[in-house]
């Protein structure tokens, strides 16, 4: 699919950053945004490759050991398939190749080995690989001094308690894993914000067990710090305001308290007690996310956004933005809402960076930002600083552009529509735009542009004989009767029964008989 195709790009652009010894194994799903140039709103918590995933997470080293271990156990499956020693073990042989040999090239398609129960089946196999070559080819048997029972014992303590300490850690992980899965049931789809105060208090105290099981898992802290701050902004004290975040921000920041404590009082006062204490935890685990996983870019958004519970000297809100974006550098989500912090500030230059990037990667934020910025700044400027698609230019015309005075904006847009779309090879999405621009071309009583846009798309679709009735159209009602006369021929013979076809026939021949008696008709009448 796409999106697995455009991650798997992704990915490889990572390589060469962590050649040696990778990223990290567990960091592929806070890496990859960074370098995956297409949004899709799915979370990859997985490389669906799982060569892919070992190469980006442990490097070049990783990647010899898989080679290594591939090429051992293909060396004993074959050296047993070969071997005449006990013949009766060749069908056992093979069952264990094909079963290996599948879970390799599946590998290459998913995510299959981080799967416990599959890698589990893996060493199995892999253990009965080793045993089958054995048997087929016994080889020289290696003694070993005995050890001492004290360094015996010892030993054994050591891997007790390892296996114990390991245990203990994956227990408490599964209980967090259980929580965490009931927090996703019950929030929004987006895994994180909830629809109201009561639901949000719901989800914190799943949350708050999740981490009292698993405390430094970032993607706990973020979900806590999220369902706070949501709990606040569903908080009756903070409706009636009326005020976003940015402008409570601003106007903290603007305001002479002489301490913190004296902030703190205020906000107290004015949004209460319990509401002053979901701002401190959300801000408190932001800081914790951020901590944690430095990748997370939304944590430095919303610590930017919560800057004036930070305490002095901490990092200033335009690093933090800085940090957010280059953290996700392809979001349009964040960067929209980077772009909205930074006009709250007056930085209008990292306002249209921030907006231009995220309406390159997000359509849907490209009409939103075109829209919302086409009534302060120049509409030539726009579209050259944003670079709009061809629906964002239809848009704009339907929607920002309606009024009667505005009909040179449209024709401005439509003309720029009609120039993006000539830069096409796809003959598919040549001949509908083309259609389209027809036909508002000929509602701005563009005449000539409309039959320009006609004929390309005639050109693009020769076959179809609804592409060919707009051109006729346009032809009868220019009044070139010949060339509307040898298009309706040739949409007879590919489509006779079409009753539109017959209709503009029948009105294009009158049209020609009428033409030759007027001649005939003048000159009869002259002495």
């Amino acid at each position: 699919s796409e999106p697995r195709r455009e991650l798997w790009q992704a990915l490889l652009r990572a390589v060469p950053d962590f050649r040696v010894l990778g990223t990290g194994f567990g960091t592929h799903e806070y890496v990859y945004p960074l370098y995956l140039q297409k949004w899709y709103p799915t979370r990859f918590t997985h490389a669906e490759n799982s060569y892919l995933q070992l190469l980006v997470e442990g490097g070049i080293a990783t990647a010899v050991l898989v080679v290594a271990a591939l090429g051992t156990l293909a060396f004993w499956c074959l050296r047993s398939l070969r071997a005449t020693r006990r013949p009766e073990a060749k069908p056992c042989t093979l069952a264990i190749a094909a079963a290996l040999g599948a879970a390799a090239v599946h590998g290459g398609v998913d995510f299959v080995w981080y799967i416990p129960s599959h890698a589990f089946v893996l060493a199995v196999l892999s253990g009965l690989a080793l045993a089958v070559n054995r048997v087929q080819r016994p080889g020289k048997v290696w003694t070993f001094p005995p050890a001492p029972r004290g360094w015996v014992g010892m030993g054994t303590v050591a891997l007790g308690l390892l296996l114990a300490a390991w245990l203990t850690t994956s227990y408490h992980h599964a209980r967090a894993a259980l929580y965490w899965t009931t927090f996703q049931q019950s929030a929004s789809p987006n895994g994180t914000e909830t629809p109201d105060r009561e639901g949000a208090s719901a989800d914190m105290a799943v949350l708050r067990d999740a981490m009292a099981e698993w405390p430094d898992n970032p993607m706990y802290t973020a979900a806590l710090a999220e369902c706070a701050r949501q709990k606040f902004l569903h908080s009756e004290a903070w409706q009636r305001s009326s005020m976003p975040l940015l402008q409570l921000r601003a106007a903290v920041e603007a305001s002479p308290f002489p301490t913190p404590e004296a902030r703190d009082r205020w906000l107290t006062s004015t949004y209460g007690p319990d509401n002053r204490t979901l701002l401190g935890e959300s801000q408190e685990q932001f800081c914790q996310t951020a901590r944690l996983c430095p990748l997370n870019a939304y944590a430095y958004l919303r610590l930017a956004e919560l800057h004036f519970l930070a305490p002095p000297g901490g990092p200033s809100i335009a690093a933090l933005l800085e940090q957010a974006v280059k953290a996700r550098p392809y979001d349009p989500d964040l960067h929209y809402e980077a772009g909205v912090d930074y006009l709250n500030q007056g930085n209008m230059v990292q306002a249209m960076h921030c907006w231009r990037q995220s309406a390159l990667v997000s359509e849907n934020y490209q009409q939103i930002v075109l829209a919302q910025l086409a009534e302060v700044v120049p509409l030539a400027a726009l579209v050259e600083h944003f670079q709009p698609d061809f629906a964002s230019l239809m848009a704009l015309t339907r929607e920002r552009f309606s009024g009667k005075d505005q009909r040179g904006a449209r024709l401005y847009l439509l003309d720029k529509a009609r120039e993006l779309t000539l830069q096409e090879v796809d003959p598919k999405v040549i001949g509908p735009r083309m259609r389209e621009l027809h036909y508002a071309f000929l509602a701005e009583g563009a005449r000539q542009k409309a039959g320009q846009c006609a004929r390309v798309a005639v050109a693009a679709e020769p076959d179809l004989v609804s592409t060919r009735l707009i051109l006729i159209r346009w032809l009868v009602q220019q009044g070139s009767f010949p060339e509307a006369k040898k298009e309706l021929e040739w949409c007879a013979l590919r489509d006779p029964e079409e009753p539109e076809v017959r209709i503009l026939r029948e009105n294009v021949f009158e049209a020609l008989a009428d033409h030759r008696r007027r001649p005939a008709a003048v000159t009869e009448a002259q002495p």
